[in-house]
C-alpha cells in the first residue's frame, strides 16, 4: 500500500502530529492558520505555502515590519497597518507585531480593530507589559475605562516603576470615577424628573383636569 493512502487512513491526532512534523521539516510555521486560511493565501499567491523557502518567508517579514515601522513614524498610519499585516501572515506569533499593528490602527481610528490585536498580543505572551499596555490603552480609546485600568494595573505590576504606564493607569481609574459619577448624577436627575412628573400628574388629578 502506498504512503498517501496510509496518511489518508490516520486519525486526526496522528494527521495532527504529522502536520507538525510537516511544518518543522520545512522550517515555516502553519500552526497558528486555520485550513481555510491558508487555501486562501495559497490561492491569493499561488503557491503552496508547505514548499515556500522559509529563509523567504522570514527576509519578507522583517522588510515588511521595518516598512511598517518607517510608515508609523513619519505619520502614515494605514500604510503602516498594511504592512504589519503582510509581517503578521508570515509570522502570526511575534507578538510585537500585534501589538505594533493596535497602536497603527488606534491611530487611524480602528479602536475594535486594536483590542483585538492587543489580545492577540496578550495570549501570546500574558507576562508582558507592553501587550498589556497596549490593551489598556486601546480600551481607553474606546472609553472602556475600567477594563482600561485593570489591563494597565497588569502592565504595571509586570513592569514596576514605569512612568508611562503608572500614568496612564491614574487616567484611567480618574476616567472610570468620572464617568462613574456622572452615571450616579444622571439617574438621581432621572429619579427627580420622575418625580416632579408624578407629581404633576397627581395635582391635574386632584384638580380635576383633563
Amino acid at each position: 500500500m502506498r504512503a498517501e493512502d496510509d496518511t489518508r487512513k490516520c486519525p486526526p491526532k496522528e494527521e495532527e502530529e504529522e502536520e507538525e512534523e510537516r511544518n518543522e521539516r520545512n522550517g515555516f510555521d502553519l500552526s497558528m492558520y486555520d485550513r481555510t486560511e491558508i487555501e486562501a493565501i495559497e490561492k491569493r499567491c499561488g503557491v503552496e505555502l508547505e514548499s515556500v523557502d522559509p529563509n523567504a518567508i522570514s527576509l519578507a517579514v522583517a522588510r515588511a515590519k521595518e516598512l511598517a515601522n518607517g510608515f508609523f513614524k513619519s505619520g502614515e498610519y494605514e500604510k503602516s497597518v498594511e504592512q504589519y499585516t503582510a509581517a503578521i501572515a508570515g509570522a502570526r506569533k511575534d507578538k510585537t507585531l500585534w501589538r505594533n499593528r493596535a497602536a497603527a490602527r488606534l491611530q487611524v481610528g480602528e479602536r475594535l480593530e486594536a483590542i483585538h490585536d492587543s489580545v492577540k498580543a496578550v495570549e501570546l505572551d500574558e507576562k508582558d507589559a507592553k501587550s498589556w499596555y497596549r490593551l489598556g490603552t486601546s480600551l481607553m480609546a474606546n472609553h472602556e475605562y475600567l477594563k482600561a485600568a485593570q489591563a494597565l494595573n497588569t502592565a504595571a505590576k509586570l513592569m514596576p516603576g514605569s512612568k508611562d504606564i503608572e500614568e496612564r493607569l491614574a487616567a484611567a481609574r480618574g476616567m472610570y470615577e468620572e464617568e462613574r459619577k456622572r452615571k450616579e448624577r444622571g439617574e438621581i436627575a432621572e429619579e427627580r424628573f420622575g418625580l416632579e412628573i408624578e407629581k404633576g400628574e397627581e395635582r391635574r388629578s386632584e384638580s380635576g383636569d383633563d
